[in-house]
């Protein structure tokens, strides 16, 4: 699925599941792990259990931070017209799209937000509702990692 997005959020992506996975797997912590296993297919097997877990956060956290920077350009484009309102300037321009009042244009985040959500399972909804720091997501993976 990743793989037919576009570059940009591959990127992210890619970066957030090396988060992931140092974060899971600081300094030698691999090393020392995957030392545990006597054969290969042991080996492989965790790996390919690791690799899965890791996938998995690095998916919730692209979405995670997706919803941020969604709600968080509409909160930005709400204080910055309501400080134009302040000063009677009915709204700004940035290149040929109007900012004003609460037009979709100032609600464009919210509203990427809330189709994106829509999207999503409801136990994804409500991580992403509870979470507020990308580590809380890291913790909730924790614990299947020291189980591997």
């Amino acid at each position: 699925m990743i793989e037919e997005a576009p570059k940009y959020l591959r990127d992210r992506y890619n970066s957030l599941r090396n988060y992931a996975w140092h974060s899971f797997f600081p300094k030698d912590t691999y090393k020392n792990k995957i030392k545990r296993f006597n054969t290969k297919k042991e080996k492989r097997e965790f790996n390919k259990k690791a690799n899965e877990i890791v996938d998995e956060a690095g998916a919730i956290l692209t979405i995670f931070f997706m919803n941020y920077f969604f709600k968080e350009g509409t909160r930005t484009a709400i204080e910055a017209v309501d400080i134009f309102e302040e000063l009677n300037i009915n709204g700004f321009k940035i290149g040929s799209t109007t900012f004003r009042e609460r037009n979709e244009n100032v609600m464009m985040g919210e509203n990427l937000s809330k189709a994106l959500r829509e999207e999503l399972p409801d136990n994804l909804v409500k991580i992403i509702d509870q979470k507020n720091h990308p580590h809380e997501i890291i913790e909730l993976f924790k614990e299947r990692i020291d189980e591997l």
